[in-house]
């Protein structure tokens, strides 16, 4: 069974906007957003960055139950 992981962090420091939404992690909603796509899906949950794209196959719900949210801060789905 293959899990949600966390992306190789980037050199990219945090913008304005990302630290007003209090995300404390290496990578920007910018950059977050450009994996938006069942081939390259992150997500953000509860201000932690995961990649799941080689477990959308693996997950219980399906995969448009995380690719959906693919790109995005999704937190209250978890909640």
């Amino acid at each position: 069974t293959t899990e949600p992981t966390a992306p190789a962090l980037s050199a990219k420091g945090q913008s304005a906007r990302d630290k007003a939404v209090g995300l404390e992690c290496a990578f920007s909603l910018r950059e977050v957003a450009k994996h938006n796509s069942k081939s390259d899906c992150w997500i953000i949950v509860k201000k932690k960055v995961y990649d799941c794209t080689n477990f959308l196959t693996d997950h219980p719900g399906g995969i448009s139950s995380i690719a959906m949210n693919a790109g995005m801060d999704c937190t209250e789905e978890f909640e």
